[in-house]
Parts: C-alpha cells; structure tokens; sequence
C-alpha cells in the first residue's frame, strides 16, 4: 500500500460506472494521481490482455463545497489524459486549481458479438488562472 491513499478522498465517489449517456460532472481539481486499476475481489493489479499493468486516475472535485472522487479508467482515464495535455500541462500537480469536466457521450457497439458496448467519455480540463 502507498502511504499517500491514506490522504485519499474519503468523501463521496462518483460512480461513472453507472452513468446513463449524457450524464457529466465538472469541479474545481483539488488532486489528480496516476493510482493501480485493481480487481476488487483479490485487490491485485488488473492486467491488459497482453500482460501490461492497467492504470486509471483518481480525481478529487470540489463540486458545490464537498469533495468527490472520480475514477477515470479505460476510455475515461484516455479522455482524461488527453484533456489535459491539450490544456498544455506536463505535470498533474499543475492541474490543481483548474476545472476538470467528464461526459458520458454514445457507445460503440462492440466487435465481438456477445461483448458489451464501449462506454466512451468526452473530457474537458481547463487550468487555473496564471
């Protein structure tokens, strides 16, 4: 364990796992840390299918004066890297301050007939004033 999750949020967590298509959450960035996507029955790191580490963000929003952590793993966490280089941060601790939104946008039907669509996420990261 990193003696730094003592320090997590440990207010509400907002469950994008069950998002509807269309339902978004935006906040005022109080952290942003690269933590392990682990399985919750053996707590061990996920693996991809070829082996390498799975990884996800952990967000924490002040949104109406509370804190709220946010997950973002798969196409979520890639949303969610992706908003922020756009923003022209290098480094997550320069997130701090900024605004960070999260959208549920339409699935892609999977591929593989029996397999699940793919949730997709439109993310949005706007730093803080300089």
């Amino acid at each position: 364990m990193n003696p730094d999750d003592l320090l997590a949020p440990s207010g509400d967590t907002i469950k994008i796992s069950q998002w509807n298509v269309g339902d978004k959450v935006q906040g005022t960035v109080q952290a942003v840390k690269v933590v392990p996507e682990t399985d919750w029955k053996t707590k061990e790191q996920k693996l991809s299918k070829n082996g390498n580490p799975l990884w996800q963000l952990r967000w924490t929003l002040e949104i109406d004066g509370e804190n709220k952590a946010l997950y973002a793993k798969g196409s979520a966490y890639y949303a969610s890297i992706n908003a922020i280089k756009a923003s022209g941060i290098r480094r997550f601790d320069d997130c701090v301050g900024g605004t960070f939104a999260l959208k549920r946008e339409e699935d892609t039907p999977s591929q593989t007939p029996g397999f699940a669509p793919r949730k997709n996420y439109k993310a949005a990261f706007r730093p803080a004033a300089q």
